[in-house]
């Protein structure tokens, strides 16, 4: 992204800070950081970007719906991927602890039908079981997948 607006928080960082190694997730160099701190006035802090950038009348450009074919062969990390978001069902909850085994899910799965993607929080390694639990408790009107693991 060009441009990341900040509303209310802070500007993230990796969830570890290795000495030679990435620890800002952001670019000041490259992007336009705006960080608005508003006292909470979150909905005043979006009529003001609102006003300055004129998009009060701008049409959003939806993506089309689509999915990914069935994969065939033998069964790897990326196949794995494609085989989740060709068969996820509309409204489900997805929970994604599979890191760089599900690297490939982000793009597959960007024109399915909509749901809810629960991701890995913040170094947080072991919470997919215990974060599908929960939703499935939360939301048993939905199904609840819980893509594990890493390797």
């Amino acid at each position: 992204f060009r441009s990341l607006v900040f509303l209310g928080c802070r500007v993230p960082v990796a969830m570890f800070g290795y000495s030679d190694g990435l620890s800002q997730l952001v670019d000041y160099e490259k992007q336009t950081i705006v960080e608005l701190n508003t006292s909470e006035d979150y909905e005043g802090a979006l009529e003001f970007l609102e006003t300055g950038l004129k998009a009060a009348d701008a049409v959003p450009t939806l993506q089309a719906s689509s999915r990914p074919k069935m994969p065939k062969g033998a069964l790897n990390a990326g196949k794995l991927s494609t085989a989740i978001a060709a068969l996820q069902p509309e409204n489900c909850i997805l929970v994604d602890e599979s890191l760089t085994s599900g690297g490939q899910y982000w793009d597959l799965s960007a024109g399915c039908p909509p749901f809810s993607h629960l991701t890995l929080t913040g170094g947080a390694i072991g919470i997919g079981p215990c974060l599908s639990t929960g939703a499935a408790v939360a939301c048993p009107d939905r199904i609840v997948i819980n893509f594990q693991a890493d390797g």
